[in-house]
């Protein structure tokens, strides 16, 4: 199961990294599209943490599915494709 995939072939969902869950959990309580720069702010607020590995991460969650994006002058907002009940039902044995 190297690849994601069970052995009936089906494909599993992967848990989230520490600030990948970080981030959804933002995006996830505030209901609200978000830039990097307002979620680097509400991180940073608990953590140590550069705008550019937000930024990185952030980018990750979009590329793996996880977030939409949509242009915000020369920013982008992002918002979850799944709701956090959905991401735990996929997640789940």
């Amino acid at each position: 199961m190297l690849d994601g995939r069970s052995n009936t072939g089906e494909v599993r969902v992967r848990g989230f990294g520490d600030l990948e869950a970080a981030i959804m959990d933002q995006l996830w309580a505030t209901g609200t599209a978000m830039t990097v720069r307002e979620i680097h702010t509400a991180l940073a607020a608990e953590r140590d943490l550069a705008y550019n590995t937000v930024l990185t991460v952030t980018d990750n969650l979009y590329k793996k599915r996880w977030l939409r994006r949509e242009p915000a002058g020369r920013a982008h907002r992002y918002t979850p494709l799944a709701t956090r009940a959905e991401y735990g039902a996929a997640n789940s044995p």
